[in-house]
């Protein structure tokens, strides 16, 4: 199974080589996680007990055979909550890096920054739920397609549960003759920066050029980004281009010094350090510890 890495509240998800997916089960869950957050999409199916959730906005919690879902980038804890006792569940972990090749992606992104139980009774939950055991029966066959039939599945439930968000937001703002106020759009400018950063982590992206793209000034930027996402741009950017090193160190197509320079880092000494302060090995070690995993 493969172990995830927490590092100043950012989850490093370890996917597979050309995967984008990982799933856990868990028979019996007593373990709550602390506060963090990642840029994958998180679901989980609880099967025999609740499984609760505390965001930013408040607790949640899924019954048996309810669906949590947590978007990308949203800090969250997660497990049983106080006094209950934990049961078996499935929790997908899902890349969102390969899904903006899609046009609509964005959109759904959008819709989907959120913490949100899709209950029973809602529309699409037996569709949802459907698409979910089929990637949970998928996921560990010798199928050479498994794959793309799991990512056919996923990219078949995430406008669902999109759907499904945007029904309970109209129902919310039906209720309120408030507006949606500049501050929750504000938010959901700020998310996106967080998903283009991880999209564009190589690239050289400052302070400047992204407080320019959302017509803010960069002290702003800064501080509300670190309000929001409950870590410094440069910590989100350094996050996201470790992330990538990873997953280059584990293909074994580029040397290290390649790596470096795909990862953003002029200069390959600062690469080393960098990897070496957050993973307290050197990229070769970490390289040389993947392989004999494998």
């Amino acid at each position: 199974m493969a172990v995830n890495k927490v590092v100043n509240g950012y989850e490093f998800v370890t996917y597979s080589v050309n995967q984008h997916f990982q799933l856990f089960f868990s028979e019996k869950n007593h373990k709550n996680y602390p506060m963090h957050y990642h840029n994958a999409i998180e679901i989980t199916m609880p099967l025999t007990k609740p499984y609760g959730c505390t965001g930013e906005q408040g607790t949640y919690l899924a019954q048996d055979q309810e669906i949590l879902f947590i978007g990308s980038g949203i800090l969250h804890c997660v497990g049983p909550l106080k006094g209950q006792e934990g049961g078996s569940h499935y929790t997908l972990l899902v890349d969102t890096g390969w899904l903006h090749q899609f046009q609509a992606f964005q959109l759904i992104l959008e819709k989907t920054s959120s913490i949100f139980v899709v209950c029973s009774h809602m529309e699409h939950y037996s569709s949802i739920r459907q698409c979910l055991f089929s990637i949970y029966e998928r996921y560990d066959s010798s199928d050479p397609y498994k794959d793309i039939q799991i990512a056919s599945e996923f990219l078949k439930l995430i406008p669902l549960i999109a759907w499904e968000i945007e029904k309970a937001e109209k129902d919310v703002l039906s209720c309120s003759a408030l507006p949606i106020s500049t501050e929750h759009n504000l938010r959901q400018e700020i998310l996106f920066s967080s998903h283009y950063i991880q999209e564009h982590c190589t690239e050289d992206l400052t302070l400047e050029s992204m407080s320019r793209m959302l017509g803010i000034s960069k002290y702003y930027y800064h501080r509300k980004f670190k309000e929001i996402c409950h870590l410094s741009f440069h910590d989100h950017l350094i996050s996201c281009r470790m992330s990538t090193a990873c997953h280059e160190l584990k293909s074994r197509k580029h040397s290290i010094e390649e790596i470096a320079h795909l990862c953003g880092y002029k200069s390959v000494s600062s690469f080393i350090q960098m990897f070496k302060q957050i993973f307290k090995m050197t990229p070769t070690q970490y390289r040389k510890n993947y392989q004999e995993q494998e």
